[in-house]
């Protein structure tokens, strides 16, 4: 087999990857064992969290295109959304890390291109949209393409 380092040692004959954490029991104490109990505890970085957090988000119920419709009014030539309620204009002027605008409804963050394809379509695009102009603060409709 070669070395006697961690990486020959598992690829031994009758030895699996992964040590059990119940290998020094007899046999018939094994069978005791609960069934996740050879999983070894898996610690996720903080970045791996950030990701299931952002998984679990996107199970939240999305906003529906007559929702939409009763709560906001869009320009289409402008890209600009109005909340019907307040009379003000809807978006964060920073925008997100790409710089896109972003619009909160119930908690929820919109890129407001996205809503816009939304608003005129009444289908939510599941892939990027792009930007003909290349300016993403641009969210007029004639200006976004799939």
């Amino acid at each position: 087999m070669g070395g006697t380092g961690r990486a020959a040692r598992h690829l031994q004959p009758g030895r699996t990857g992964h040590p059990s954490p119940m290998r020094w029991l007899p046999d018939d104490r094994k069978s005791l064992r609960s069934p996740r109990s050879d999983h070894r505890h898996v610690n996720l970085s903080r970045k791996r969290r950030a990701t299931h957090a952002h998984d679990a988000r996107r199970h939240i119920a999305m906003i529906t295109h007559a929702q939409l419709k009763t709560r906001f009014s869009y320009n289409p030539h402008s890209g600009r959304f109005w909340n019907l309620r307040t009379k003000k204009q809807a978006g964060a002027l920073k925008g997100n890390q790409q710089g896109y605008v972003q619009i909160k409804i119930d908690g929820v963050a919109y890129c407001r291109h996205k809503l816009a394809w939304f608003y005129v379509t009444g289908i939510y695009p599941k892939h990027r949209l792009a930007h003909k102009d290349l300016d993403t603060s641009n969210d007029a409709f004639g200006n976004l393409r799939p």
